[in-house]
């Protein structure tokens, strides 16, 4: 039930979030969550979770170098509350879930290069009024939602710029539709044509 406030500042560490506390920037966008580079590969910048909520807001949440197998922001047991959180950086995962757990983000800005997060079995991702925006590394074709088959996901009033051709991958045609509706997509701008000869 613990809140702790953070001063502006960048903070080169990983940061472990314990069972129902907040963590809150005192200044929202000033403070810089940055995953250290000695960490051990596939490892997250910010850990939360237990048996009871968290909730963290404020933060950005960066990387100082890439790793092929990284993430931002891994998520346990009861679930967390992410508000005006910003990830960025080279990650393979914005956001790691494990199964059975749940998030909810608010008011949040992505831009990775690999996925938003993967939705394990009896997990539940919801994802509102958020911007999604394809870094300009990133593989073409990866989309930023999979979904596993008894998992949940919930999108409402988002923007995803960038991503073609699947923003959600793992669920039926017309599921997917249902999911995507009221978001919107802004699709990636199309490769420059060849120049025409003059003759």
């Amino acid at each position: 039930g613990d809140t702790v406030r953070v001063e502006p500042g960048e903070y080169v560490e990983q940061v472990v979030v314990t069972d129902g506390v907040d963590l809150v920037a005192r200044v929202p966008g000033s403070v810089t969550i940055s995953r250290p580079p000695d960490l051990e590969p596939g490892a997250a910048g910010l850990i939360a979770g237990g048996s009871k909520p968290a909730r963290i807001s404020g933060l950005r949440v960066s990387s100082a170098q890439a790793d092929a197998d990284s993430t931002a922001v891994r998520l346990t047991g009861a679930g967390a509350f992410l508000e005006l959180l910003e990830i960025s950086g080279p990650h393979e995962r914005a956001v790691a879930l494990d199964p059975g757990a749940s998030v909810t983000m608010q008011g949040g800005r992505v831009e990775v290069s690999g996925t938003v997060v993967t939705v394990p079995e009896g997990a539940h991702a919801s994802f509102v009024n958020s911007i999604f925006v394809r870094a300009r590394r990133a593989e073409p074709d990866a989309p930023p939602f999979v979904v596993e088959p008894s998992s949940r996901l919930t999108l409402k009033g988002n923007v995803f710029a960038g991503f073609a051709p699947e923003i959600v991958r793992g669920l039926a045609p017309l599921r997917r539709q249902e999911v995507l509706e009221g978001n919107t997509i802004v699709p990636p701008p199309a490769p420059p044509g060849r120049p025409g000869r003059r003759g």
